[in-house]
């Protein structure tokens, strides 16, 4: 069974405070439905139950996100494995409220999850608040994870 979670920390630099968050939503696990059943049609019947479960946990947690740091009272940076494509209602939910590095300082397609061969998908997120100038963002192609991790770098705005 899938436990996802996440965490905030309240950092004390020398420059100031800064909160810092991490955030893990559901998967939809297709890969696991098309293993678990063996019949074509029971594959293909039960994707849209899971992916109308998996959509509404996703959209329990963002907006829990969005309840307790809509008032928080330090700029922020959310790493967040979205399990969710860019311009979903999930995803958006996010990119409304702060900024997404990949779209300020990004290069490229940005894919954080390969799916075949060099095709991919962006499902990973750095987002803060404006109190933070993105200055640089990046993938780093790596066999840690079966997700490439994501790096920016931030500033504080005056």
């Amino acid at each position: 069974k899938e436990i996802n979670s996440g965490i905030l920390a309240t950092l004390a630099l020398p420059t100031g405070k800064v909160g810092v968050a991490n955030l893990h939503l559901s998967s939809f696990h297709l890969e696991g439905e098309m293993k678990e059943n063996p019949s074509w049609k029971e594959k293909v019947k039960n994707i849209p139950v899971r992916l109308t479960k998996v959509l509404k946990l996703q959209q329990q947690k963002v907006e829990l996100v969005n309840e307790r740091t809509r008032h928080y009272p330090y700029p922020l940076v959310i790493a967040a494995d979205m399990n969710s494509a860019p311009h979903t209602r999930i995803t958006t939910r996010l990119s409304n409220r702060f900024e997404d590095s990949f779209i300020k300082k990004g290069k490229g397609l940005g894919w954080t999850y390969p799916l075949l061969g060099p095709l991919g998908v962006r499902i990973d997120y750095l987002f803060s608040s404006s109190e933070l100038e993105i200055l640089n963002h990046r993938v780093v192609p790596s066999d840690v994870s079966d997700h490439y991790p994501i790096v920016a770098t931030y500033r504080l705005v005056p």
